[in-house]
């Protein structure tokens, strides 16, 4: 995974999800971008949307997913038991055109639109 500093790192439709689940979520959400199958690790929770876009300008299709998560905080500094807190995540990857099919038959039913989200 990878960590995602800033929003204009982010490729257009990405932002533009990413800008809206900010804008309605209560905290600051971390945003990866991840491989297949790391995207396939953080889907099987129930606290997640998924999303398939496509950016028409450039022809990329992108996965984005956006959920609840919890960060286990433990200090390397003082020794005491691991806590939660609680965050978002939203994660996304570029999906190859011959994935799409793939890419519904496993996430289609937790989307927030059935239909691919096109941008330009």
């Amino acid at each position: 995974m990878k960590k995602i500093d800033s929003y204009e790192q982010l490729p257009q439709p990405v932002r533009a999800v990413a800008v809206n689940f900010l804008e309605a979520d209560i905290f600051e959400p971390e945003i990866y971008e991840v491989s297949m199958d790391e995207y396939d690790h953080l889907a099987v929770t129930d606290n997640v949307v998924t999303q398939l876009l496509y950016w028409r300008s450039y022809h990329k299709f992108f996965a984005v997913i956006a959920g609840e998560a919890q960060r286990k905080v433990q200090s390397k500094l003082i020794k005491h038991d691991p806590f939660f807190k609680e965050c978002s995540i939203l994660a996304f990857y570029e999906v190859d055109e011959h994935d799409i099919k793939v890419w519904n038959n496993k996430y289609q039913e937790k989307a927030m639109d059935r239909n691919i989200l096109e941008f330009e």
